[in-house]
C-alpha cells in the first residue's frame, strides 16, 4: 500500500469520525490533509476530478440533512470531505500554476 492510499484512508476516517466525535482543530487538519493530497498525490489526469469534487461537495453537503436519525451525521461527513476537497483543489491549482510558470 502506497502513501497516497494511506492518506486517502486517513481522509475518509477523519470525515467519518468527525461526524461522531468533536475533533480539535478539525479545520486545520482538513486543510493540511487536503493540501498535501492535492499537491503531492493528485496525478495530472485526476486534477479536474478534484476540482469538480470540491464544487459538488461544497454545494450539496447538506442535501441529506433531512433524513431522520442519520442526516446530521451524513451532513457532517460530507461537509468535512468538502473542506478537505476544497483544500486539495487549492493545492492542485497552486501546483498547476507553478508548473506553468516553471
Amino acid at each position: 500500500m502506497n502513501i497516497a492510499k494511506i492518506l486517502l484512508i486517513i481522509i475518509v476516517l477523519v470525515s467519518v469520525v468527525s461526524a461522531f466525535v468533536a475533533i480539535p482543530y478539525l479545520a486545520a487538519l482538513a486543510a493540511v490533509l487536503g493540501l498535501v493530497n492535492g499537491v503531492l498525490y493528485v496525478e495530472e489526469d485526476r486534477r479536474m476530478y478534484i476540482l469538480l469534487l470540491a464544487v459538488v461537495l461544497g454545494t450539496s453537503a447538506g442535501a441529506l440533512g433531512g433524513i431522520p436519525e442519520v442526516g446530521g451525521y451524513l451532513t457532517t461527513m460530507f461537509t468535512t470531505l468538502g473542506s478537505i476537497a476544497a483544500a486539495g483543489a487549492l493545492g492542485v491549482i497552486c501546483k498547476g500554476i507553478s508548473e506553468r510558470v516553471a
